[in-house]
């Protein structure tokens, strides 16, 4: 979802081929991307694999929410590496297993539940505080990081 909305806000032209389990193995799929995951965006100079590296893509390719000059757009890239790197880990403490959804290498019980609930509310308070009087996590416009 998240490169189809940048896709959308930037104007950047894909084409959506819906995948099965099956398909993400093949043997043409695995030319482009061996670890078979998706998403993958296959670009005239190669394949980009990965959600926040194929925005990134987008984004810079058509100079569209990445930030209006280099500081802002390593503020872009900090607020996205706080995403991937300390929140969206947490969520396999908490928000998995009451979906009955086990995670490999998390002990599942409801103290494990409860304290990465509380670690990623910790990390969302940080984030209200640092837009606070501010309309946008990066520059005065819409970007990735919002």
């Amino acid at each position: 979802m998240l490169c189809l909305w940048t896709a959308d806000a930037c104007g950047f032209k894909i084409e959506v081929i819906t995948m099965d389990k099956d398909a993400i193995k093949s043997e043409p799929y695995l030319k482009m991307h061996t670890e078979q995951k998706a998403p993958a965006l296959l670009t005239q100079s190669g394949v980009i694999v990965q959600s926040a590296t194929i925005c990134r893509y987008m984004a810079r390719s058509t100079g569209k929410l990445y930030g209006a000059d280099p500081f802002e757009q390593s503020q872009v890239d900090q607020c996205l590496n706080y995403y991937n790197e300390d929140l969206v880990p947490l969520l396999r403490l908490f928000a998995y297993q009451p979906c009955g959804l086990m995670k490999p290498g998390v002990y599942q019980c409801k103290q494990t539940l409860t304290d990465g609930l509380n670690m990623f509310k910790t990390k969302l308070d940080a984030l209200n505080k640092a837009i606070e009087k501010k309309e946008y996590f990066v520059g005065s416009e819409l970007s990735l990081a919002d």
